[in-house]
Formats: C-alpha cells, sequence, structure tokens
C-alpha cells in the first residue's frame, strides 16, 4: 500500500472520528438542554434537591456550560445552603461573562453582525458579583463581600453606560447600594428607575412590564398606594380585553399591599399615641 493511500485512509478515519464526535456533542448537548429546563421548572416547584441532580447532569454532558447555568446551580446551591459551593458556580459565572462581554466586544468591532451593544453581558458580570458578595456575607466574610458589591458597582456603572437605558439596571444598583450602607445613592437609583419606567410609558401607557417594574420600584420606596395603582392598572386593561391570564395572581398581590398600608398607618398612629 502506497504512503498517499495510508494517508487518504488516515484522514478519512480522523474525518469520521470528527462526525462521530460531533454527533455525540450535538446529542448531549440536546440531552443537557432538557435537563437545564427541568431543572428550572423543579426550581420552581420548590424542589431543589432534583433542581441540583438535573443541573449536575445537564453540566456532565455539557463540555462547555454557559454562565446562565453556572448561575443558576449556584442559585440551587444556596438555597440549599451550600455556600461554599455557590461561591465557586458564581466565580465560574463571572468567567463565563467575561468571555461573553469579550465575545460581543469582538463581533461588535467586526461589524458582521447587527449587535450594538455590550450591555447584557455587562449586566451578567454585575449581577454574579452582586449574588457572590451576598454569599461571603453569609459566611460572614464582610471584607470579600463589600469588594465584591463594589464590582458590582463597578459593572452596573459600565452597564448603564452602554445603553440602552433600563430601569432594572438603575434598580439593581440601588439594591446592591443598599448592601453598602449608601441609602442617598439606593434613593437616588430608585427614583430613576421609576422615571426611566415613566418616559417608557409615555411611548406606551399599558406597557404591562413597565407598569409592573414601576409598581416594584415603588413599593421599594415606600409608594405603597403608586405601586397597588400600577397593579391595577395592567388589571383593568386586561379585563378590557378580556386577557385574564395571572389576573388572579395581581388581584392578590394589591390585596397584601393593601393589607400593608393599613398595617403601616395603624402601626404609624399607634407611634402617635405614644409621642
Amino acid at each position: 500500500m502506497s504512503v498517499f493511500v495510508v494517508l487518504v485512509v488516515i484522514v478519512i478515519a480522523i474525518l469520521i472520528v470528527r462526525g462521530v464526535l460531533k454527533s455525540i456533542d450535538s446529542k448531549n448537548k440536546e440531552k443537557s438542554s432538557d435537563y437545564y429546563r427541568s431543572a428550572n421548572e423543579y426550581q420552581r416547584n420548590g424542589n431543589y434537591e432534583q433542581a441540583l441532580n438535573d443541573y449536575n447532569q445537564a453540566m456532565q454532558l455539557d463540555n462547555d456550560p454557559y454562565y446562565h447555568n453556572y448561575r443558576g446551580r449556584a442559585n440551587i446551591h444556596c438555597l440549599l445552603g451550600n455556600i461554599d459551593l455557590a461561591i465557586s458556580d458564581y466565580t465560574q459565572a463571572i468567567s463565563k461573562g467575561k468571555n461573553d462581554l469579550k465575545r460581543s466586544e469582538d463581533i461588535i468591532k467586526s461589524g458582521v453582525s447587527s449587535l450594538t451593544s455590550t450591555h447584557p453581558d455587562l449586566c451578567n458580570i454585575a449581577e454574579a458579583y452582586n449574588l457572590r458578595g451576598d454569599m461571603y456575607d453569609k459566611k460572614g466574610d464582610r471584607i470579600k463581600a463589600v469588594e465584591d458589591y463594589n464590582e458590582a458597582i463597578i459593572q452596573f456603572n459600565n452597564t448603564i453606560q452602554a445603553g440602552p437605558y433600563g430601569p432594572e439596571y438603575y434598580a439593581k444598583r440601588g439594591d446592591v447600594y443598599a448592601k453598602l450602607g449608601y441609602n442617598n445613592k439606593m434613593l437616588e437609583d430608585y427614583n430613576k428607575a421609576i422615571w426611566t419606567c415613566d418616559k417608557l410609558l409615555q411611548n406606551n401607557k399599558n406597557d404591562f412590564e413597565q407598569l409592573h417594574l414601576r409598581g416594584r420600584f415603588n413599593l421599594r420606596l415606600g409608594n405603597i398606594e403608586n405601586a397597588i395603582a400600577d397593579l391595577e392598572s395592567i388589571m383593568k386593561f386586561k379585563l378590557s380585553k378580556g386577557d385574564y391570564d395571572d389576573f388572579e395572581d395581581y388581584n392578590y398581590d394589591v390585596k397584601k399591599l393593601r393589607e400593608l398600608q393599613e398595617n403601616v398607618k395603624k402601626e404609624i398612629e399607634e407611634i402617635k399615641k405614644i409621642n
């Protein structure tokens, strides 16, 4: 057999093996996606042990787990009290987020895609730092927690600068300021979040997402009546369209907010009596 024939046979064998490996990898990806979906479902239903099991199964099959895979499993570890394992997965999520950011920056520079902003990647990194900071705080390591919270602030700043502006970015940064004890900055960011919602609602007054977000942000500021008004606006529009999806959930939330409002009023009256 000539050298040429041997080389051809070797090349064909390599291509076959690559094809088989690619096929296996594709099947594993498909199976891992199924496990990720079931893990999310188990988590929503409060079955954290089974959720963790499915995350582990998925990540064994997946050669290159994504940012959200590590972050998702870290959240489960947190719920189960596995603090060190949660820190490890949040650290992996930060690394994956930075890789995603570099990839997005390269794509934008190349101009071969319609991608114009890196803000989702920046936000992912910021949130992973924030969540890892929570874990260090649970461990009693306040120094490392503060380091991560400060890094989260930097990444949220970058997220907001990258645009487009989203009210949730201001609110999330405000949450981190609260953990650091910067209450004035926290209030400033919550108000910026509400202002951004207001601007977006000028274009579409029935934007459910913005109404829901503004309601949440108002609640954080203690503006219970405004939060109720936003939820009732959603309910009113849904009824006008015959859309009853999630209606009972909104109704329940409004009821609970009204109860909270009454309790706050009672507490204020008791304080007045004492003084």
